[in-house]
């Protein structure tokens, strides 16, 4: 399988669930009377309660990954004693999420399928998204680079939600196969093959297989390409479709 794609998909889920951290620690104490004394107090009070998907994943974090939890905040408060900028600690976190993701990627292959689905349903989503709202250029950039590559953009303050979202699914992935494997067998050499020949040969099958080969594509074609590819392998009812799904998204988690 191109490495390259499969790189550049991994980018893509970036754990980069700390991205509204600085919104947190600047919007200032809180009005009520019972308000909490300390910032890291203050800060696990927003997190509990905020309705965002970005407080969510962080949340997800807490439950299945407490002691890294507490580490990160200790780290997101130390940067804003230190007057770091919020893009600063944006990165920090997403750099310090992305080693929980790959320091715990195996055990995503070990994960239930419907887990694995959740997954590549966010990819396809957030895919999909940015295409409609800023074109093919713009998704072809961010299936190569990843939200990384547009922090600071109005693109990351739309995407927000999406990579909360895509974290918590990738997280809970990996946390359900450490936790209750479901025993999967390791891929075998023909299971890629396998689902390729399942798809009905078609224009989108030769960008699929184009895409998947490494070969070169236009730009247009790159990001209906790798839609299409996750959406095909995420459909695929071949005997070895889950180990294919399961592969992908340790390679994620590992990327």
């Amino acid at each position: 399988m191109n490495k390259k794609i499969i790189a550049g998909a991994g980018v893509i889920a970036l754990v980069v669930i700390a991205f509204t951290a600085g919104y947190f620690l600047n919007g200032g104490p809180r009005e009520e009377a019972d308000k909490p004394k300390t910032a890291r107090e203050q800060l696990e009070a927003e997190l509990a309660s905020a309705d965002t998907a970005d407080a969510a994943a962080f949340r997800n974090i807490q439950k299945n990954f407490p002691d890294e939890y507490g580490q990160l905040l200790d780290m997101v408060l130390e940067k804003t004693e230190a007057g770091a900028s919020a893009v600063e600690i944006e990165q920090a976190s997403a750099q310090f999420t992305a080693n929980i993701r790959k320091s715990n990627a195996p055990h995503a292959y070990q994960a239930p399928d419907d887990a694995l689905i959740a997954v590549l349903d966010m990819q396809i989503e957030a895919h999909e998204f940015v295409q409609t709202k800023w074109g093919y250029q713009t998704c072809q950039r961010y299936a190569m680079e990843g939200p990384m590559g547009f922090v600071g953009t109005p693109l990351m303050n739309e995407m927000i939600d999406r990579l909360g979202e895509q974290s918590t699914a990738l997280l809970t992935a990996i946390a359900e196969g450490r936790d209750h494997p479901v025993g999967r067998e390791p891929l075998r050499a023909d299971d890629w093959q396998q689902v390729a020949d399942s798809i009905p040969s078609s224009e989108e099958k030769d960008r699929y297989i184009a895409l998947i080969s490494g070969m070169q594509v236009d730009e247009e074609d790159v990001c209906i390409a790798l839609i299409w590819y996750l959406t095909a392998m995420r459909d695929a009812k071949t005997d070895g479709a889950e180990r294919v799904r399961a592969e992908f998204v340790s390679s994620l988690a590992a990327n």
